[in-house]
């Protein structure tokens, strides 16, 4: 990087060659601010972070629908099913993200619709999309167990997606940082206590990055772990994201209750880690005692061809 910002400030570097270094440069130094929120199509508005959620939306859902498939399960009305428990789990992550803010959205109720200004607590919309997914799933033909199992990876790969919406929307982010990988914010984005500051911790980032890895975890799980206990994934998922969670979230610095000086959220993480592992092993250990695998049961669950 400092050949290239040599080369810029020289003679030979004047004009249109050392102003594409410059950039270069610039881009190499930090992660630039998105080039835009919204895209205008004619009279429409495209909201980007909609555009994003619905992205990771598709993926997860095809996701599940090839798990489900995988464990021989008839996906032909999944797709209804699954478009029920999005809905569900909509509902509640926007009630999470407005019960943590309580005071502002008391200002301002309007305010509690607009969700493509962000603001979707991923406690609430996994605690949501479960109630819908268990409750609905079977009445479509859908098993409760080998749906939870393959949402563990489909969730990350939502999760992983879905960050990229806070990043267009400029919101996420976390504490000032001079380095090369920090985030460039716009004035009209940054607190007041750091407006000064220019660069900050691309906390969505870290976030979605860390999904991402545990997608590939949990997938090669899915996919290799057949003497698990049917179901068990989406418990070790609840504790692994929220492993996620307590790293990431004492970087963010947007408005957050505190529980004794510490953010709501790491609070909410570390029950949920004992919790999530807590039920992960009950089931396994309660399983094991039937010497059966997944893979198996699956098998012997499939009705044969009439």
């Amino acid at each position: 990087m400092r050949i290239l910002e040599a080369a810029a400030n020289t003679p030979e570097g004047v004009g249109s060659f050392g102003t594409i270094l410059r950039m270069l440069t610039s881009l190499l130094a930090t992660i630039p601010a998105p080039p835009f929120q919204n895209l205008e199509v004619g009279p429409l508005t495209l909201h980007g972070y909609g555009l994003t959620m619905g992205v990771a939306i598709v993926a997860s859902l095809m996701l599940c629908e090839w798990g489900l498939k995988r464990q021989h399960v008839d996906t032909t009305r999944f797709m209804t099913a699954g478009f029920i428990a999005i809905a569900f789990g909509f509902l509640g992550a926007r009630l999470y993200h407005v019960a943590s803010e309580p005071s502002r959205f008391a200002e301002n109720p309007e305010d509690i619709l607009a969700i493509w200004q962000g603001g979707l607590g991923i406690y609430g919309a996994v605690l949501g999309g479960a109630f819908g997914a268990l409750f609905f799933g079977p009445r479509f033909g859908i098993p409760r167990r080998a749906w939870a199992d393959i949402a563990a990876p489909g969730l990350l790969l939502a999760q992983a997606i879905g960050r990229i919406g806070n990043y267009l929307n400029q919101e996420l982010f976390g504490k000032p940082l001079d380095a090369w990988w920090a985030l460039e914010v716009d004035l009209e984005h940054r607190p007041l206590a750091v407006a000064q500051e220019a660069t900050f911790h691309p906390t969505f980032l870290y976030e979605s990055l860390l999904n991402l890895g545990l997608f590939f975890v949990f997938l090669a799980l899915y996919k290799r772990w057949t003497s698990r206990a049917p179901g068990v994934l989406l418990p070790l998922y609840v504790a692994a994201y929220s492993t996620v969670r307590i790293i990431v979230e004492p970087l963010r610095i947007d408005a957050a209750h505190e529980w004794f000086g510490v953010r709501q959220n790491v609070w909410v993480a570390g029950t949920l880690i004992v919790a999530g592992l807590v039920v992960a092993i009950i089931m396994q250990r309660r399983y094991a005692r039937t010497g059966s695998s997944v893979a198996a049961s699956s098998t012997a669950a499939t009705p044969p061809a009439s």
